[in-house]
């Protein structure tokens, strides 16, 4: 399974005027402290296209960002990052990411797409995330009114109960880890110039047992308490949730779960079967069908009925009952000398 980032981080905005207005270094420093951890052999993350900060992240290229997602291969996990502003509208119960190229707040016209004034709304970041290939996504959002896309509460968690991990992996997941609830963002910052919840993120991703798996409940359960902010954890507004989690590791342990996870299926299959060919007692396919054919006439009205199940379709199943030596095995035998499908 492939690791993918795509981290934006706008700390620069373009007023009307055409002048920069800086409001400092921290998001572009969130998306480097990130994307070198993931991107460390500890992970081994590609970016699905350079990390866009400040001047490269306008409305446009954020948006096509974001559409290019349906284009990854199924079999892969995408961390998406976004580090800016955010601004969140009661009245339309509507939150946004900011753009490089987004008009403030004081100027917005209602009258006017978002798209058009730089808001990234959080309806179309949903439905992009939704219909993207990748199986797993995790959103990372360190802005104001995050919380917002947030559809469901995810519990804390310590650790991996075993075999989690088997099931996590192959169920599709949409899920989305927040610095703060529907509220603004204190910004604090670390030591180290990063935002403080991206610096515990990051800080807790570098301490994986590189022989274990991380989720994401684990990082959560790690920023209560250690930060000022409310951080949330769950699934995405609307998601394509089947109930899988998106997890932390290297490309080589992801197969190797996958690996077992199929090894396991093939198991369970090959006792599901045994227990029903010990219940059914079915017959050996290569015992002579001839002493049950011989003498065979009539039964034509079972076979149109059989024919006319399979070309129609109806029903995966076709049940033939009646009393022991009225020639149901018969009929079989006839089915698999005479029709090509059985």
């Amino acid at each position: 399974m492939k690791n993918y980032i795509l981290s934006v981080g706008v700390g620069q905005y373009k007023n009307q005027g055409g002048e920069i207005i800086s409001l400092g270094n921290v998001p572009a420093n969130d998306c480097n402290c990130l994307t070198k951890v993931l991107r460390s052999e500890l992970y081994g993350f590609d970016h699905i296209q350079e990390p866009l900060l400040n001047e490269h992240a306008i409305c446009d290229a954020i948006l096509a960002a974001l559409d290019g997602l349906k284009e990854i291969e199924e079999n892969s996990q995408v961390v998406i990052l976004f580090s800016g502003h955010g601004h969140y509208n009661p009245e339309l119960n509507m939150s946004y990411w900011l753009a490089h190229d987004a008009v403030p707040p004081s100027e917005y016209n209602h009258g006017l797409p978002p798209e058009e004034q730089g808001w990234v709304p959080a309806s179309y970041i949903v439905s992009k995330v939704n219909t993207a290939g990748s199986h797993h996504v995790l959103i990372l959002a360190d802005c104001c009114f995050a919380g917002h896309m947030l559809y469901n509460f995810r519990g804390i968690g310590t650790s991996l109960y075993p075999d989690y991990a088997k099931l996590a992996i192959q169920r599709r997941s949409r899920e989305i880890l927040t610095s703060c609830s529907v509220a603004p963002v204190l910004s604090a910052v670390g030591e180290s110039g990063v935002s403080e919840f991206i610096e515990l993120v990051a800080r807790k991703l570098e301490a994986r047992n590189p022989h274990e798996v991380l989720c994401p409940q684990e990082i959560f359960a790690g920023l209560i308490g250690a930060t000022r902010e409310t951080p949330l954890y769950g699934h995405l507004q609307d998601g394509s949730e089947h109930g899988g989690c998106f997890l932390f590791a290297s490309e080589e342990q992801l197969e190797e779960i996958e690996e077992e996870q199929f090894e396991d299926e093939n198991l369970v299959h090959h006792v599901v079967c045994k227990k029903l060919k010990d219940k059914l007692q079915p017959l050996n396919s290569n015992l002579d069908r001839g002493r049950y054919l011989k003498d065979f006439v009539g039964r034509q009205w079972i076979f149109d009925e059989i024919s006319e199940w399979i070309n129609k379709g109806r029903s995966p199943l076709f049940w033939l009952t009646g009393e022991p030596g009225i020639g149901k095995s018969a009929v079989s035998a006839y089915l698999t000398e005479h029709h090509a499908l059985v």
